[in-house]
């Protein structure tokens, strides 16, 4: 994925593979576990993801993550 670290775009991987499988989002919680990284490295880098406008949540709510779809490169095409 453009613009991501690699550890950013796995991650992002795992949150689109994950909503689509269950139905809602992973916590913080799940994404550090499943990373084998600390729950503030799994926030961190969730947040750098969401700098870039890819992810989005509502804060202190969980299970909110969504993934922001970009806009189409060739809308003009539409």
């Amino acid at each position: 994925m453009k613009g991501l670290t690699a550890r950013q775009a796995e991650i992002m991987k795992y949150i689109i593979t994950y909503r689509e499988t269950s139905g809602i989002s992973p916590s913080f919680r799940e994404i550090a576990e499943r990373f084998e990284i600390s729950l503030h490295t799994a926030q961190e880098i969730t947040g750098c993801i969401r700098k870039k406008g890819l992810i989005a949540w509502e804060a202190s709510k969980a299970r909110t993550i969504k993934v922001v779809l970009p806009p189409l490169q060739n809308s003009h095409l539409v």
